[in-house]
């Protein structure tokens, strides 16, 4: 017979409440004792908060853990307050936390436990930011120190970033942490760009040799997905081929039962609103499909969460799949046991649910869409790509089987906002630069600095501005002050626009005179803005969509002369619009001359919907597939391969050249 537990008596009751009671206390005390060492701001619109660096230094000598409580809680401040640029007030305060920080990382033997470890080592771009606003700028002298020290893994991780010039190994950081090393690996990416030489080629090379031991810390991969084409295009297809192979290997993948009907299709994303750019250009080919399929679309988010923009009214069914704050995946009964025959992701990349969500096998047939627009790597569940012809030789660059449509494989949408036809011609020359904060990089930056030596060796007089439209996506991780900083060192005729939303951006653009592309990662979407706001732009040309786009809309309105296989050409040529208003208006003229919605803005064609039924009727194949080619298109592609066309073409190496020399004299 099992024996009865004996019932707590009444005093023991009383005695346990009270222990909690006290330990709560005390912990209130802890809690009010740390906040101490942090001085609150007057105005957090000015100046960030100061620490008590008195008590903050004699805590460290102490050996006081909770100092390590006091730099994490100092550092989630600037999770949620963002500032442009810093005043001398500012900057004398954030010395004084930079110097304590550095104090208690430089004493040996005074180590943060297992939990603030991981804090801090997310927390390794805060640090970087933060110091390289300050007098002290990089951790390299710090990092030097550590590097001798025992148990020093930890605080290596937390200060090792893109602007030290000491870059450990990362096999040597994984041989001795490898989970640290990988929550270490996804912070060290987390910024703006690469605005100087170090850390261009830092990030570079931290992409091109990342561990194939990595592992994900948490569910949160997305920021390294997405991100690592922009920092290194050549290895993006490997890194995330070890982030799908980390996810299969977490054994939290979902199992999902399917009984398949060949008419019905789901459409995974949470793009699907009006005022987003998947959902611009890829509309009008889902679209496609309304009237012989049944559509189901899977809104990667919470119900609660869906814009009021959000487009639903031609699916059959709604459903949400999403991941709550502690990483459980929340899987719809729709989705969990479904009759898709083809689920279609018209983005991976942008959220962490399309990327675990490709790891699996929803439907017997899975297919990704140019949302953003590169592969998505070796090792998931994505069968087909579909995408343009205008890189038909891009094979070696998917995973994927491709089915290539005419062109872009896109309509481009039709801009929301109104033009307010507010252009002026006052002397001074604008050149819009609207690219996202991932695509700002020290190559690029040089050419900009290079059209300014050019200009001024024509024409000392000549005024111009660039003006940099990075969208609010900019201010992040109090990484805006040393990026600002870093760019004005090589542009200081530079503005940067981070605060103005889209319809706020439009009308300032569309005051300016021409737009530049990024490159390598170029622009889409607001080329099409700029060309409807009467801006011509200049594009570099590579081998990729996301560099050959800008390529194809110059082609398909006439402006072929605006595209450049050489940096030193595109210099010459903005040099040329700098100094000669003439060129500058029979530019725009030209463009003023377009009939826009029939050159861009007409889908011609529904080779969205041929290239899913052939996908359907054939699968599976390996063999990439080009749809809505006619036989005199291919007569033609014959004659040019026979050496009929006088026209010349680039080389590869010529693209090589171009990608690897930011300026060829």
């Amino acid at each position: 017979m099992a024996k009865r537990s004996k019932k707590p008596s009444h005093k023991k009751i009383k005695q346990a409440n009270g222990r909690r009671v006290k330990k709560a206390r005390l912990k209130a005390s802890e809690r009010r004792d740390r906040h101490s060492f942090i001085l609150p701001t007057n105005d957090v619109t000015k100046e960030v908060p100061a620490v008590n660096m008195p008590k903050l230094l004699k805590a460290i000598g102490d050996k006081d853990q909770q100092v390590w409580d006091v730099f994490i809680e100092y550092m989630t401040y600037f999770h949620d307050h963002h500032y442009k640029q810093y005043g001398i007030t500012t900057i004398k305060r954030l010395n004084q936390f930079v110097h304590c920080l550095f104090t208690a990382m430089a004493l040996e033997g005074f180590n943060p436990t297992h939990k603030q470890a991981l804090s801090l080592i997310q927390m390794n771009h805060l640090i970087q930011h933060l110091v390289a606003s300050t007098s002290y700028q990089t951790t390299d002298t710090l990092l030097d120190s550590v590097m001798s020290m025992s148990g020093n893994v930890p605080k290596i991780l937390a200060l090792q970033n893109p602007r030290c010039k000491i870059q450990i190994r990362q096999d040597k950081l994984f041989d001795s942490e490898p989970y640290l090393a990988s929550l270490w690996y996804l912070s060290y990416l987390l910024g703006v760009a690469s605005p100087t030489a170090d850390m261009q080629r830092n990030m570079h090379r931290h992409l091109q040799e990342m561990d194939e031991r990595w592992t994900p810390c948490s569910h949160v991969v997305s920021g390294l997905y997405f991100t690592c084409t922009y920092h290194n295009v050549a290895a993006a297809r490997r890194v995330k081929g070890i982030i799908n192979k980390g996810i299969k290997n977490s054994g939290n993948i979902p199992e999902f039962e399917n009984s398949p009907n060949p008419k019905s299709i789901a459409i995974i994303t949470n793009k699907w609103h009006r005022n987003h750019a998947v959902y611009k250009s890829q509309s009008t080919l889902v679209e496609q499909l309304c009237k012989d399929y049944k559509l189901t679309l899977i809104w990667t988010g919470q119900k609660k969460d869906m814009p009021p923009t959000a487009i639903t009214d031609y699916f059959d069914t709604v459903a949400n799949c999403y991941f709550t704050p502690r990483g459980e995946l929340i899987i719809p009964p729709e989705l969990k046991s479904n009759d898709f025959q083809v689920a279609y992701f018209p983005d991976i990349g942008m959220t962490d649910e399309s990327i675990w969500l490709s790891n699996c096998r929803i439907a017997p047939v899975q297919v990704v869409g140019y949302g953003h627009p590169d592969t998505t790597g070796d090792n998931n569940e994505i069968d087909y790509f579909i995408c343009g012809d205008v890189e038909v030789d891009a094979d070696d660059s998917y995973s994927e089987t491709r089915v290539c449509l005419p062109g872009l494989a896109q309509e481009p949408a039709w801009p929301t906002a109104k033009r307010k036809n507010n252009y002026t011609d006052d002397g001074v020359v604008r050149i819009n630069c609207v690219w996202g904060p991932d695509k700002y990089n020290h190559t690029l930056l040089t050419v900009l600095a290079e059209i300014n030596k050019t200009v001024l060796a024509i024409d000392p007089e000549s005024k111009h501005e660039f003006h940099l439209f990075s969208s609010p996506g900019i201010n992040r991780y109090a990484a805006v002050p040393p990026f600002l900083r870093e760019v004005r060192k090589l542009l200081p005729n530079a503005t940067l626009h981070n605060e103005q939303e889209y319809f706020d951006y439009m009308e300032n653009a569309e005051q300016h005179d021409f737009s530049l592309n990024s490159f390598p990662f170029g622009c889409y979407n607001v080329l099409i803005e700029s060309l409807w706001m009467g801006l011509p732009f200049l594009t570099l040309v590579g081998d990729r969509f996301y560099n050959r786009a800008g390529m194809w809309l110059n082609e398909q309105i006439g402006m072929e002369e605006n595209n450049f296989t050489i940096p030193r050409e595109l210099v010459t040529k903005a040099a040329e619009l700098i100094t000669q208003p003439e060129e500058l208006k029979r530019q725009r003229l030209h463009l003023d001359s377009i009939d826009l919605k029939e050159a861009l803005f007409t889908l011609k064609g529904d080779h969205f919907l041929e290239a899913i039924e052939y996908i359907l009727t054939n699968h599976p194949f390996t063999e990439t597939k080009v749809i809505g080619h006619d036989e005199t298109n291919d007569e033609e592609s014959c004659e040019c391969q026979e050496g009929h066309c006088s026209e010349e073409t680039d080389t590869g190496a010529d693209r090589e050249e171009a990608q690897s020399e930011p300026v060829a004299d």
